[in-house]
């Protein structure tokens, strides 16, 4: 179960790394989700992910713990309040990497030999940012996502 859910971390980890260099980003290159090998989230997440038994309430305060601590997830940009604050641009570059690593391990999963730069690629990146919730995101952060989706096509 752990050693299955850390080849899947070093997977994701390395389509951001690939990504970020790419794009000139390279200390988030190497910084990205480092805090997914604390066992505060590493340990609930392997279990949620490849356990047999899954444990909600562990799992969903791992995800906090995890959002609280990588400012690029919008999840850090909401207070205890519910204000939306807004998202530096870095971070929302940042954020990217990670959804585009994200698309970009699902549609090689799907197509099998696929570039990391391919529509189908970039598509399903711009459909998952589509379908969001939008509630939770302020204009302006809103404004940089959009803008840095429309400059990848």
């Amino acid at each position: 179960m752990y050693l299955r859910y850390l080849i899947y971390v070093l997977k994701h980890k390395w389509h951001v790394f690939k990504i970020c260099c790419m794009k000139g980003m390279f200390i988030h290159a190497f910084t990205h989700d480092l805090s997914k090998f604390l066992p505060s989230e590493f340990i609930p997440y392997a279990k949620y992910f490849y356990g047999g038994k899954k444990n909600k309430t562990e799992f969903r305060l791992a995800v906090l713990e995890h959002y609280h601590r990588n400012k690029h997830h919008i999840a850090h940009w909401v207070g205890s309040d519910g204000k939306v604050f807004d998202m530096p641009e870095k971070y929302v570059k940042q954020l990217i990497a990670d959804w585009w690593a994200m698309s970009y391990a699902k549609k090689k999963k799907e197509y099998g030999n696929i570039g990391i730069r391919s529509n189908e690629v970039l598509d399903d990146l711009t459909k998952f940012y589509q379908n969001m919730d939008h509630s939770q995101m302020s204009a302006i952060t809103c404004f940089y996502i959009e803008d840095h989706l429309r400059r990848l096509k």
